[in-house]
């Protein structure tokens, strides 16, 4: 049976850019079909004559934004673990090479040889 994880994860970029490019054109809609001034008040905060689309459409965009920035940080720290795994790991195998040559000239300088 075939490995199918790949085709998976191509699927699931695919699916994700559909559902990207389909929300950008909802939101370009959106924006445009709802352009009537309102006035936005929580508690001491307030915003009068903003664009209807832009109470919906602009918190949605930074929540985006905000997890793109998080989705990017979290994948620097898995690639930054995985260096400094792959540099300790070098490290190793050399130390472990310098071992075996100098046991084996050792070795050699027990035995008599050349």
């Amino acid at each position: 049976m075939p490995d199918l994880s790949h085709l998976w994860q191509r699927f699931v970029l695919a699916s994700a850019l559909v559902f990207g490019l389909a929300l950008g054109v909802a939101a370009t809609i959106f924006g445009y079909s709802n352009t009537a001034p309102v006035n936005v008040s929580w508690s001491v905060f307030r915003i009068d004559g903003i664009p209807l689309w832009s109470v919906a459409v602009v918190p949605l965009v930074l929540v985006l934004a905000a997890g793109t920035v998080y989705h990017w940080y979290t994948n620097l720290h898995h690639f930054t673990e995985h260096i400094r795994h792959r540099h300790r790991v070098h490290e190793q195998s050399r130390r472990q090479a310098c071992h075996h040559r100098a046991g084996h000239h050792r070795a050699r300088g027990r035995a008599g040889g050349p």
